[in-house]
């Protein structure tokens, strides 16, 4: 979907907003969790949630979001 940059679609975690144009580090913002991610092509399933302060993980095959600060599982 480059024709709509920097609006992408993720085939597991929707329509996300990029910021940046490395891909080995970059910010996007979920509309799905309503927060920023800091990840890149080396970190990702892992990304730092400005919302959160710290660390989540996307379980991409279950649709899930971890968030290390709660401890928490959340849908994605």
């Amino acid at each position: 979907m480059d024709e709509r940059y920097p609006w992408i679609f993720h085939s597991h975690l929707g329509w996300l907003y990029i910021e940046g144009v490395n891909p080995m580090a970059f910010w996007f913002f979920s509309g799905n969790q309503n927060s920023w991610y800091w990840t890149g092509a080396n970190i990702f399933p892992y990304a730092y949630s400005s919302s959160a302060n710290n660390w989540v993980y996307f379980d991409t095959t279950k649709q899930m979001l971890y968030d290390y600060s709660e401890g928490k599982w959340y849908k994605n």
